[in-house]
């Protein structure tokens, strides 16, 4: 991701927001707007900025890190504290780091993000006390025009840079199609019982519950799941929290993997077809979310490496510089959210944007969330 104002140390301060968008409407036909194309024209959007009244500026909606809380989950308080309307977040747009007046370097992530929030994703949501107004005393909504306008940082008018950068490369509508490694297991040599029924340990559900937070902000509200009992268990407690009934697929095991791998591949094109394909936007609580598939680390070797084929930019290395390295990619209870465009039916689905996301049960062990 693109760090749009760079520090010259490590950041002490951490923060997450988002440039949140809805269609303007005053619009004729919103909904037809909506359905009919895979992202709206930048004319017919309006952006969320909040007036703080102690720096008398007008910027985005952002705030701190808050403990045992991820970067995703930040993003998504922040802006319904600030503006008052939930949001689901999309493509991340970059990273702005700046010195405090401290002398502290601060750096802030920003996703793009849709105003509005499945149902099943804002039940698993923690509830928010709004700003008060010595914090946020106004929101206003406006065009892309007006936001350079008002705007007063250098470095959140290039957010807006970025956001058009996006939209011409038909990035803005994505949805996204999580792959998540089940939570730490109890070790093999430990368990007496069947291989299938080995259960989490205690660190496990830990990271499990830190995995609601991040699925919620994503708008995920389909889970699938490995049957085998340390897959299903780490989705079903955002399964619980959303009210989601975990979807058992037989072809993530490992010994379905072992058989048969291409059955696992097949599921996965066929969730990118979905993302790609689906229209509805998630306004009043109601359209396709995002789907989140738990599997094993041999598995899911495999589906990063089919992964591989749809994204355009993106190398092996990439991603590996993220991760733990190719012969797992994801560590046990992390998750790798991957965008996919929304394109016209018949084209090749296209991952536009990577994130990979550590539960905030592990932060204090690796340093990041991302």
């Amino acid at each position: 991701m693109p760090v749009l104002e760079s520090s010259q140390g490590v950041p002490k301060v951490t923060a997450a927001g988002a440039v949140v968008w809805r269609l303007n409407p005053t619009l004729s036909h919103p909904v037809k707007a909506q359905t009919d194309t895979p992202q709206p024209r930048l004319e017919d959007i309006q952006v969320a900025l909040v007036h703080r009244p102690r720096y008398d500026d007008w910027s985005w909606p952002k705030g701190k890190l808050e403990p045992g809380e991820s970067l995703p989950a930040t993003a998504a308080r922040e802006v319904a504290e600030e503006i008052g309307k939930q949001a689901t977040l999309g493509i991340k747009l970059g990273t702005n780091e700046y010195r405090l007046p401290t002398g502290e370097w601060k750096a802030v992530h920003y996703w793009l993000a849709r105003q509005g929030v499945l149902k099943r994703a804002s039940a698993a949501r923690k509830l928010v006390k709004l700003a008060d107004d010595a914090e946020i005393d106004q929101v206003k909504w406006v065009g892309m025009d007006e936001a350079y306008e008002l705007i007063s940082r250098r470095s959140d008018r290039q957010l807006l840079d970025r956001l058009e950068d996006v939209h011409a490369q038909g990035a803005f509508t994505t949805r996204p199609v999580v792959l998540v490694r089940h939570g730490k297991a109890v070790k093999r040599e430990k368990w007496l019982g069947e291989e299938p029924e080995r259960p989490l340990t205690k660190r496990g559900f830990s990271q499990a519950h830190g995995l609601v937070d991040i699925f919620s902000a994503f708008g995920i509200s389909t889970l699938m799941s490995s049957p085998w009992v340390r897959c299903w268990s780490t989705l079903d407690v955002y399964g619980q929290a959303a009210r989601i009934a975990v979807k058992e697929k037989s072809e993530l095991t490992e010994k379905a993997f072992a058989k048969h791998p291409g059955l696992a591949v097949d599921l996965l094109h066929e969730q990118f077809i979905l993302a790609s394909q689906s229209r509805t936007e998630a306004t009043n609580g109601k359209g396709p979310g995002g789907v989140a598939l738990c599997s094993h680390g041999p598995t899911l070797a495999l589906l990063m490496d089919e992964a591989l084929e749809f994204s355009h930019g993106v190398t092996a290395a990439a991603v590996h510089a993220q991760g733990p390295g190719r012969e797992h990619w994801l560590r046990t209870g992390e998750a790798l959210v991957l965008h996919v465009a929304q394109s016209p039916t018949g084209t090749v689905p296209r991952i536009v944007g990577w994130e990979r996301h550590v539960p905030p049960e592990q932060l204090t062990q690796l340093g990041s969330g991302v």
